[in-house]
């Protein structure tokens, strides 16, 4: 994004929805089974502010909200026309809540019921080196802390700090090239703390084309390390994520951008 002017604002609304089934383990009575089946929204807000010559700070606060899958019919037929493998879909009920993992026959986790609430705040601290015509590099860092609640998943229970470096690169006239890689350091939390690890490795890269000074479409994959210690769980281990989209600019100051992830 581009530098902020020393007390200049600059406000950042995401929703973004999640739906998910995944079921690993040979019966629901084994000893090692996992089954996570249900749809979860995010409503983040970040708001930043200008600071000097090169620096911003902010805050992110999300609002999280896990319920039943009532997106599963649109994620299926989604599948169904890009082609892509239904996993455990066929014939799982639809509109469904369970998140369950269990570990050497301890229940680690156990939801069934819709939870919703606040989510853990971050503070953001932004130095912004280089901002060019057609390029731009900027150092990020972020404490979160653990303001929601773990025990309805809206919260880790522990306090992180993150570190990356981002870039955007232009191409040519109407390509752009962008990235970011980081690591976390995960404080002692309260979802699954016995198998969590202590720190992990993130990073992404997109390409997007300007159609018009008001389209802009672009395809990105992200990806993390592993949160969790080995198991045979695949669902814990790293994570690769491609996703979608554009965005169109609505005004001069606000924009909408929209993405599917897979």
């Amino acid at each position: 994004s581009e530098r902020l002017a020393d007390g200049q604002w600059q406000g950042l609304i995401a929703y973004g929805l999640s739906n998910t089934l995944n079921i690993e383990g040979e019966s629901a009575d084994a000893p090692d089974y996992l089954l996570i089946d249900g749809e979860t929204a995010v409503l983040d807000m970040q708001f930043l502010r200008g600071w000097g010559d090169k620096w911003a700070l902010g805050i992110h606060l999300p609002f999280i909200q896990h319920r039943g899958g009532q997106l599963d019919g649109f994620t299926k037929n989604y599948h169904d026309e890009l082609g892509l493998p239904d996993g455990s879909r066929p014939g799982a009920p639809g509109d469904r809540m369970a998140f369950i993992v269990r570990h050497r026959g301890e229940e680690l986790l156990n939801l069934s019921e819709p939870r919703s609430g606040m989510g853990d705040l971050g503070l953001l601290l932004i130095y912004q080196w280089s901002d060019k015509e057609g390029s731009r590099q900027s150092l990020h860092a972020k404490l979160k802390l653990p303001t929601g609640d773990a025990a309805d998943l809206t919260g880790s229970g522990g306090v992180d700090y993150a570190n990356w470096l981002a870039f955007e690169q232009r191409l040519a006239m109407n390509w752009t090239m962008s990235g970011y890689l980081g690591f976390v350091l995960l404080g002692k939390g309260d979802i699954l703390p016995t198998l969590q690890k202590q720190s992990a490795f993130f990073g992404g890269a997109g390409l997007e084309w300007s159609y018009s000074s008001r389209l802009v479409l672009r395809l990105q994959a992200d990806m993390h390390s592993g949160l969790y210690k080995e198991t045979d769980f695949r669902f814990l281990n790293e994570a690769l994520i491609l996703n979608m989209g554009g965005a169109v600019a609505l005004t001069d100051q606000l924009a909408l951008d929209v993405a599917v992830g897979e």
